[in-house]
C-alpha cells in the first residue's frame, strides 16, 4: 500500500525539516563553524521557526535556548526568536519572548565582565543582532514593499524584537547608527539586485519608526562611534552615495498590532497530534502506518 495520505507527507516532510535544522544549529554551536553554513541555509533554518507543524517550532525553541543561554550560538542566532512574534500559540510566543529577554540580560552582563575587549562588542552586543533580523526580513518569502499587510507583519516582529532591546532607553543612538548603516549597505549575497536592496532599505525604515515611535520625547545625541556590519550579510555599495530615499508610504502607521488569532495549519490535527518528534523512530512509524491503515479503510466505507 502506498503511503500518499497528504497528512502523512506533511509530517515526513516536517520531521526532516527539522531534523535538518536540528544539525544545522549542532554545527553553528561548534568554535568555528557558524561562519561555514551558507547563508541560503540559515535562512532556512529562520524560516522553520513559522513552519506550519506546531511541534517544529516547539522543538525548535528548545534548541535555540538552549544553544543562546549557553552562549554558544552565535549572535546571530539571538535575531531567529524574533520569528516568534507571529506564532499564534500564545504560550510558545511567552517563552520565546522570556528567552529573549534572558538572552539580552547575559550578554550585557558578558560585556560588564569583559569590558576591556571591546574589540568583540560586535559579536557579543545583542543590539548587533538588529542587522541580521533586517537582513533576515528582507528575504523572507512574504516580504513585499508595496502589501501593506506584509509590511505590517514585518511591522510586528521588528516591535517584538526591538521592544526588550529598548527598555532601558539608553540604546536609541546606538540603534539608529545601526539601522543607518545597514541603510547605506547593500545585501551582500546579491549586491545587484535592486529587489531585495529595496525590500532591506524598507526594513531599515519601519526600523527607524519603531526606535522613533519609542523616543520621540527624548533629544538624541548622535552616536559617537563607529559600528561594525558583518560581511556575511552586508557588502559597501558600489557609489558612496547617501541613502536618504523612504521607502515605504510616507504617513506610515508604526503603532504596534495584536498578533492575529488563526488555525495552526492541517497538521496541528487530533488525529497526527504527538506522532511526529515526541516518540521513537520505531514507534513513530509504527503509528503512521497504522493511521494510514486507518485513514485507508474510512475512505473505503465513505
Amino acid at each position: 500500500m502506498r503511503l500518499t495520505s497528504p497528512i502523512t507527507r506533511l509530517c515526513s516532510m516536517s520531521y526532516l525539516r527539522l531534523q535538518a535544522g536540528r544539525c544545522v544549529l549542532k554545527l553553528a554551536a561548534e568554535p568555528g563553524c557558524h561562519e561555514l553554513i551558507p547563508l541560503e541555509l540559515f535562512q532556512e533554518v529562520a524560516w522553520l521557526i513559522q513552519d506550519p507543524c506546531p511541534e517544529v517550532k516547539q522543538v525548535m525553541l528548545n534548541k535555540l535556548q538552549k544553544g543562546l543561554t549557553s552562549m554558544k550560538l552565535p549572535l546571530e542566532y539571538v535575531a531567529l526568536l524574533a520569528f516568534y512574534a507571529t506564532d499564534v500559540g500564545k504560550e510558545r510566543r511567552s517563552k520565546a519572548r522570556h528567552i529573549l529577554l534572558r538572552v539580552i540580560q547575559l550578554r550585557r552582563d558578558y560585556m560588564v565582565m569583559n569590558s576591556t575587549n571591546s574589540e568583540r562588542n560586535h559579536t557579543v552586543l545583542p543590539e548587533y543582532a538588529l542587522p541580521t533580523l533586517i537582513h533576515l526580513l528582507a528575504y523572507h518569502p512574504n516580504m513585499d514593499v508595496d502589501n501593506r499587510d506584509s509590511l505590517k507583519s514585518t511591522l510586528d516582529v521588528l516591535w517584538w524584537f526591538l521592544e526588550p532591546l529598548m527598555q532601558k532607553n539608553d540604546n536609541f543612538p546606538f540603534l539608529k547608527k545601526l539601522v543607518e548603516t545597514v541603510k547605506q549597505a547593500v545585501d551582500a549575497i546579491d549586491p545587484f539586485n535592486d529587489v531585495i536592496n529595496e525590500r532591506m532599505y524598507a526594513v531599515c525604515d519601519l526600523a527607524f519608526g519603531v526606535i522613533n515611535s519609542k523616543c520621540s520625547n527624548i533629544k538624541l545625541p548622535p552616536f559617537p562611534g563607529e559600528v561594525k556590519l558583518s560581511k556575511r550579510f552586508f557588502a559597501p555599495p558600489e557609489k558612496l552615495v547617501p541613502n536618504t530615499k523612504n521607502y515605504i508610504p510616507e504617513n506610515y502607521d508604526f503603532s504596534p498590532h495584536r498578533v492575529p488569532v488563526a488555525v495552526e495549519m492541517e497538521v496541528d490535527h487530533p488525529t497526527v497530534r504527538n506522532r511526529v518528534l515526541t516518540v521513537s523512530r520505531e514507534r513513530r512509524r509504527r503509528k503512521t502506518k497504522n493511521l494510514i491503515i486507518a485513514i485507508h479503510k474510512k475512505r473505503q466505507y465513505d
